[in-house]
């Protein structure tokens, strides 16, 4: 409640949070920020289509509560693209029910919210892997493209459940996390969708981050008792830490496509590790949703007869029994 109290209050605060969570300011996506989040975009008229209730509530699970209704229904920027979801066409991976309707002068116009991108079935939270919103058909399934640059890199959408054991936000690891930066970030999120039209009221952002946060108590706790609970130590903790966070890693020892960490925009060189809490539901794995099963993930014949290790060659030299008794492992997570 300490930081809702101050997000919504001062102005410096959030300034400082913008600042401590970026990594490069000097960055289109950082410069951008600084230059407008607590100057003009803070006098941005408030916009609350959905009504949600504005003020600062008394306990932290009312707050949670507003950050999972806003999740489902404060809309990001209206669009004609999404009518034809709406009229029930196939074909994108969107579900309908996670689109809102508003009036948009004399016309009534679909919005996507957070949900609809991430939800995937009744799971709130977990992307949604049957996303094709590629403008040419050329991204894989599953996947996005954030970045308001001249690059094509499209990015996997993120299991939001265990942000908070995430040590950076973005794929590129634009942003070091806290709950502070992530109120900022949404904040942002909402008004840079809406074109720097207007904003949403102070209460929203930081009441879909503290939801986000809350999360992580759905997640299932690790059974360290099985044998592969040393076997991950070993060869998963040093990156992967269950209730810790790590630093980005250099896209060279990742391994796959570099693409999204040249982003003149929020390019780091580096990839942010994802917490594997949670893993177990993902159907896609790595940024580029490019392995779709844990399975094939440590499986040495993924990257046999290549010129180089592939993608994400980490756990390949384990033995059969190692590697199911380690899958056995991530699979309660």
């Amino acid at each position: 409640m300490r930081v809702a109290e101050a997000f919504v209050g001062s102005r410096r605060f959030r300034e400082a949070a913008l600042q401590a969570s970026l990594v490069d300011p000097v960055r289109g996506y950082g410069q951008d920020r600084l230059d407008h989040y607590t100057q003009s975009w803070d006098r941005l008229e408030v916009y609350n289509p959905a009504s949600l209730p504005e003020e600062l509530p008394d306990d932290v699970d009312t707050l949670i509560a507003l950050g999972r209704e806003a999740f489902l229904s404060h809309p990001l920027a209206p669009s004609q693209r999404w009518q034809p979801i709406l009229d029930g066409e196939l074909g994108s991976g969107v579900d309908p029910t996670t689109l809102v309707e508003l009036e948009v002068g004399d016309k009534v116009l679909p919005a996507q919210t957070c949900a609809t991108c991430h939800s995937a079935g009744a799971v709130l939270g977990l992307g949604n892997p049957e996303l094709a919103l590629s403008p040419d058909g050329s991204w894989p399934r599953g996947t996005v493209d954030p970045t308001p640059d001249d690059r094509d890199n499209p990015t996997v959408v993120p299991d939001l459940r265990p942000i908070r054991h995430q040590a950076a936000l973005h794929a590129a690891g634009t942003l070091h996390n806290s709950l502070a930066g992530l109120s900022v970030r949404i904040d942002t999120l909402l008004i840079t969708s809406a074109e720097e039209a207007h904003r949403p009221p102070r209460i929203v952002p930081v009441a879909i981050a503290a939801w986000l946060w809350s999360l992580g108590d759905t997640l299932t706790e690790p059974d360290l008792s099985l044998p592969g609970a040393s076997i991950f130590e070993e060869a998963c903790a040093a990156c992967h830490a269950l209730d810790g966070v790590a630093a980005p890693i250099a896209v060279e020892l990742v391994g796959t496509d570099p693409e999204a960490t040249r982003s003149q925009t929020r390019g780091t060189g580096r990839y942010r590790i994802p917490s594997l809490r949670g893993v177990s539901d993902r159907p896609l794995l790595l940024h580029d949703a490019s392995v779709g099963d844990l399975r094939v993930l440590l499986d040495p014949a993924r990257v046999q007869g290549g010129p180089t290790p592939g993608p994400h060659p980490f756990g390949l030299e384990l033995s059969p029994g190692e590697r199911d008794a380690l899958l056995r492992f991530l699979w309660t997570l």
